[in-house]
């Protein structure tokens, strides 16, 4: 009997969830500014690659897995983007960039990216 591993239990999932729940909590004290130009597209991205792999688990062909992965894989580089986008603003520090490091890194090599997934001030 086969039986179908819930998206939950999977490890690249569950990465893509610590990624956002990060995300959220350094955005939430933010001011209000910051919160809407750089906070709120990258909560949204952050949270699409999860969405994403959730939409691609368990798909009928091949073809809507990967098509699934590849929004995924968008949805990473865009919070890449907007991690960059804030550290350079100063909105986030080098700690901060320390906690969230290891996570790019490991859901990177998760999704199959080619190139080192690092963050500034690594």
């Amino acid at each position: 009997m086969v039986t179908e591993q819930r998206f939950e239990g999977l490890p690249i999932y569950q990465l893509a969830e610590r990624l956002s729940d990060q995300v959220w909590v350094m955005v939430a004290p933010w001011p209000t500014f910051e919160k809407e130009t750089v906070g709120k597209p990258l909560i949204a991205a952050a949270d699409q690659i999860g969405l994403s792999l959730i939409s691609g688990h368990g798909q009928a062909t091949v073809q809507e897995a990967r098509q699934a992965l590849r929004t995924a894989c968008v949805a990473f580089n865009q919070t890449r983007h907007w991690l960059r986008r804030a550290y350079r603003r100063r909105l986030i520090d080098e700690n901060r960039i320390r906690t969230l490091g290891p996570l790019v890194r490991d859901l990177s090599a998760e999704l199959g990216l080619r190139w080192r997934a690092t963050l500034p001030g690594e």
